[in-house]
């Protein structure tokens, strides 16, 4: 009787098309357009917070230049613009602010005594992004998943 073995490199072709720096881009990629997308409509792109503080006095900053509604932290646009993907280890992908725009941010994100916080990244234990933006990702993942399968 003869005995065919058959081996899969499924689990090691999985491992390289998650790591793979182009797929890895467009994750994070599809990620900030999603965040700015959210944070345009005044919405926080993570799970469990709301709609932005509004603004305590609207006639002072930035009342004359821009509206009330939505809170989108939109002003000169320099913080969402400064919004980028940075190289991860493995799977990962870190995204964040850095520089002077990271401070801005820091303090939109964590609040300070003169601005309430605007939850606009996941910071804390336990965050994570909306469930839209999740699918997203999961669903990116799939893609890339079932074209290894395709071969």
């Amino acid at each position: 009787m003869a005995v065919v073995l058959v081996r899969l490199n499924l689990l090691i072709q999985m491992r390289k098309i998650i790591a793979d720096k182009a797929n890895k881009a467009e994750v994070a990629e599809q990620i900030i357009s999603d965040m700015k997308e959210s944070i345009a409509a005044g919405v926080s792109p993570v799970r469990g917070e709301r709609r932005f503080v509004a603004y305590k006095d609207p006639k002072k900053y930035p009342g004359d230049q821009k509206n009330k509604r939505p809170v989108n932290l939109y002003l000169s646009g320099d913080m969402l613009a400064a919004l980028k993907a940075y190289p991860a280890a493995g799977a990962g992908v870190n995204i964040g602010i850095k520089g002077t725009q990271g401070v801005k941010a820091k303090a939109h994100n964590d609040g300070t005594k003169d601005i309430p916080r605007r939850h606009f990244m996941p910071s804390d234990a336990g965050d994570a992004f909306t469930v839209t933006i999740t699918r997203r990702v999961r669903d990116l993942y799939a893609r890339f998943l079932s074209d290894i399968l395709k071969r």
